[in-house]
């Protein structure tokens, strides 16, 4: 992405608006996908998708 890359946690987020969402996860996932691509990521398509897949892969 850049120089540096901040990872945030969203999950304490996450969790409290799950049953308050307006968008499902799969849109989700295509918003986070399209930010990074508008932010610069060259990341190839497989490992972004891989990341933002993780992003959600907590039960």
């Amino acid at each position: 992405m850049s120089k540096q890359t901040l990872i945030i946690s969203m999950r304490p987020k996450f969790l409290e608006l799950r049953e308050q969402r307006t968008y499902s996860e799969a849109q989700v996932k295509k918003i986070l996908f399209g930010f990074a691509r508008d932010l610069g990521c060259k990341w190839s398509d497989e490992e972004l998708q891989q990341f933002v897949e993780s992003v959600f892969d907590f039960d």
